[in-house]
């Protein structure tokens, strides 16, 4: 009798209705307390009813009577693990392996815990030995895709991810971690697919409509993007990552207060995650309204909200080599891929001279490119980050002796300054961020005399380390040749930004519409990717120009996406740029000088409202530096009634670019090394350089 009602527990657990299997096990053990079936299969329906805990002290007993059993050893462990306690789980899968039972569930059980005590490549073996046991496991598939993903390996996780799909296409779980892997490889149209797919097979959950949104997002469907956020919301009003999402998505379609919101409201949903919090920082950059002390205190605020209880813990370590070697630069970043961080990286990596530095490189980049490759290839030691938290980043650059770390672009993207809270180097930096780091745990802030001249207002809490140049851009590939200037024979001046559409703000648009008044028959190009083609943002972008005074139809916008060549192309077809503030351009402005196109900008009063000041002085054009609005206005409008100057200064600008600081990768390197160098002997005196 006992063995039917067994097989009745068991097939109600397989069915998902645990609690009554729980109810009939317990009214059949009041009846036989010392059947060790019975005990073990109400165990079991507890752990799928949501109470591990008392499964464990059942299966205990199961265990004190009958140690030599593997199937309850093995139960045992199942226990613990979904009760959160992973290394005992995994003690006692050690155990019911060594009693025999060595089947594809144990080996996958096991790897689950150890993956879950991030040891990852012990989990990848493990459920590789279930694959061959059974190669049917599904549980192992997905278990062996989650691993690689999270060891930062997304191309390795995908193939088993879609096969488990394929075998299980009712796994609701199949399809959500195949979309977060399809994402991290930048498969977008697939990660729609995949997500979607969730949906259909069952109710939908704040995180499936906060990763459809993300996708939507990259994919410039940016009202889909929204809706699929706030869809998210509607279950979860308090779901961070889905707030989260709508910010980055409303900061995508323009709207940047309402992004701000959206990014405040993640942070308050969960106020540990810093990640939020650099967003909402990452937001405040395109508010022209905001003062710079007011700026300021929203960084210290994320420090004192995120790093401040790390300092206590940090460690303060020392130079690796006092007294002789060479000084190791360590430089981290998310954007060690095709991104504008990487164009102004790859030429300083190239150049750095071995003879004073050993140069490391740490990428929390998930899905490696051929840039990825051209920069590990430049450096003496490269490190993958991605899948690891902070702490064990920081632990590991520490570890390598690292004297001096360099993080590229802080509080943006998927960048994790936390890192420099742990101080894994006694000299720490940053470079290429927007504003300052905000942590007293950071030494150092790379800029120029023109990002930040000695008058400036801007807070900081490192020292200004001003190089020549901030800038560094590596020569563009596939680049055609700068076109004559195109007005004379289209008939009109073609003002153009192919700026996102969060820097097109109302107060920028006012001045390109009186720029627009005063030089007849001219036209506006505006784009950025295919960002205007959703219908979201052009409406928005229509209304922002009707309050701005400035004719629709007077404007071209850019809506689809082109490759590179075909983009330079496009921003050569322009005979002005105009530069938006406060978050000026800084790739746009260099491929505009590149393909002869001359950039009028408005002289800021901080570091993002300064870039493209810095790239126009280095190529002498430093009178398109406007102090005032009516001089922004007054210098497109002289440059547009002066077209034989216009054409002599378009046919001469890509030598000047050329010839200037901004290409000269050697001196950029010598003056970085130097600035590093006397940093680091003013601090630690007795250290001298081999050689």
């Amino acid at each position: 009798m006992s063995a039917e009602i067994v097989d009745q527990v068991m097939a109600l657990v397989a069915a998902g209705r645990a609690e009554e299997a729980r109810r009939i096990a317990d009214g059949a053990l009041r009846q036989a307390p010392e059947s060790l079936g019975l005990l073990n299969a109400s165990a079991i329906a507890l752990i799928m009813a949501g109470r591990p805990g008392k499964g464990a002290r059942r299966l205990s007993g199961c265990v004190v009577s009958s140690p030599g059993d593997g199937a309850f050893l093995a139960n045992l462990a199942n226990a613990f693990v979904v009760d959160g306690t992973h290394a005992a789980g995994a003690v006692w899968y050690r155990r019911a392996l060594a009693a025999g039972a060595i089947d594809a569930g144990s080996l996958s059980g096991l790897a689950v815990a150890l993956h879950a005590m991030s040891r990852l490549t012990e989990a990848i073996e493990l459920f590789t030995g279930a694959l061959a046991l059974d190669q049917g496991s599904t549980t192992a598939l997905l278990g062996r895709g989650h691993s690689w993903l999270t060891l930062g390996r997304p191309g390795e996780a995908v193939a088993d991810l879609r096969r488990a799909a394929v075998m299980a296409p009712a796994h609701a779980g199949a399809w959500k971690t195949l979309a977060a892997v399809q994402f991290a490889l930048g498969d977008h149209p697939r990660t729609i697919a995949a997500w979607r797919r969730r949906l259909v097979l069952g109710p939908g959950e704040p995180d499936v409509f906060a990763g459809l949104s993300r996708a939507y997002q990259m994919s410039f469907r940016i009202a889909e993007s929204i809706a699929a956020a706030r869809a998210g919301l509607l279950l979860a009003p308090g779901h961070a990552p889905s707030w989260d999402a709508l910010g980055s998505a409303l900061l995508s379609a323009g709207a940047t207060v309402d992004a701000r919101r959206s990014f405040a409201h993640a942070l308050a949903c969960d106020p540990a995650e810093g990640k939020y919090g650099s967003n909402l920082l990452f937001a405040l950059a395109y508010d022209e309204t905001l003062s710079n002390p007011v700026l300021f205190a929203a960084f210290r605020a994320w420090e004192l909200r995120h790093a401040v209880s790390i300092y206590a813990r940090a460690s303060h370590p020392r130079p690796s080599e006092t007294g002789g070697g060479r000084l190791v630069v360590g430089y981290v970043s998310a954007e060690f891929r095709d991104h504008p961080i990487a164009q102004l990286t790859e030429g300083l990596f190239a150049h750095h001279d071995r003879r004073i530095v050993s140069v490391h490189g740490y990428a929390n980049v998930e899905n490696p490119d051929a840039v990825t490759r051209r920069l590990a290839q430049a450096c003496d030691r490269w490190r993958s980050i991605a899948g690891i938290g902070d702490e064990a980043a920081a632990d590991l650059i520490r570890a390598d002796g690292v004297d001096i770390l360099v993080m590229l672009g802080a509080h943006t993207g998927q960048n994790r300054p936390i890192i420099l809270a742990h101080r894994p180097a006694p000299l720490q930096a940053v470079m290429h961020d927007l504003s300052t780091s905000g942590m007293r745990f950071v030494d150092l802030w790379l800029t120029d005399r023109i990002l930040h001249p000695p008058e400036t207002t801007e807070g900081h809490t490192e020292e200004l380390v001003r190089l020549p140049s901030l800038y560094l851009h590596s020569i563009p590939g596939g680049a055609p040749a700068v076109s004559a200037l195109p007005s004379p024979g289209a008939g009109f001046v073609t003002f153009g930004s192919f700026s996102t559409p969060a820097k097109l703000n109302i107060r920028v648009l006012r001045l390109w519409a009186r720029i627009l008044r005063a030089v007849p028959r001219s036209r506006l190009m505006v784009g950025h990717n295919a960002a205007f083609a959703d219908r979201l943002v052009a409406a928005r972008f229509r209304s922002l120009c009707a309050a701005a005074g400035l004719p629709f139809d007077r404007v071209d916008l850019a809506v689809d996406r082109v490759g590179r060549e075909a983009h330079l192309a496009r921003v050569g077809s322009l005979d002005i740029a105009l530069d938006p503030f406060p978050f000026n351009g800084g790739i746009t402005t260099f491929e505009a000088l590149w393909m002869g196109v001359p950039v009028v900008t408005l002289e800021g009063q901080r570091f993002a409202a300064r870039g493209c000041a810095s790239h126009l002085v280095q190529v002498g054009l430093e009178h398109l530096v406007a102090p005032t609005e009516d001089a922004y206005v007054e210098t497109a409008v002289g440059l547009a009634e002066s077209p034989e100057a216009l054409a002599a200064l378009r046919g001469s600008l890509r030598r000047r670019v050329l010839s200037s600081p901004l290409c000269d990768a050697p001196a950029y390197a010598a003056a970085l090394e130097q600035a590093l160098l006397g940093r680091w002997l003013r601090r630690y005196p007795a250290w001298r350089p081999s050689g």
